[in-house]
């Protein structure tokens, strides 16, 4: 009799903390939605996803945006991009021993 007490008031304690961890996470959805909302009104843009959630070029590599190498095969890339070690084609295969 006190096991099946206990087991359902734990069962509701359960139930109460999981309806309240959701409410939260749906307030705080709703107050950035709404943030974006008024950030997308103020600023005169679309409340649309794909203009808040683009990729922009700026945010995709590290350094700062306009920023160039100035000479050399990659100075057309930005700082930071991801470039190849090597310009051979040939290489297909890299042992890398451990150093001690």
């Amino acid at each position: 009799m006190i096991q099946t007490i206990f087991r359902t008031a734990l069962l509701a304690a359960l139930a109460i903390a999981g309806f309240t961890l959701a409410i939260i996470v749906m307030l705080g959805t709703a107050l950035v939605i709404g943030f974006l909302y008024l950030r997308a009104k103020i600023t005169g843009k679309p409340f649309l996803g794909q203009a808040i959630w683009a990729l922009r070029p700026t945010a995709a590599r590290w350094g700062f945006p306009g920023q160039t190498r100035a000479s050399g095969p990659e100075a057309d890339q930005p700082v930071g991009s991801a470039r190849p070690v090597s310009g051979r084609g040939d290489i297909i295969d890299v042992e890398v021993r451990e150093i001690r």
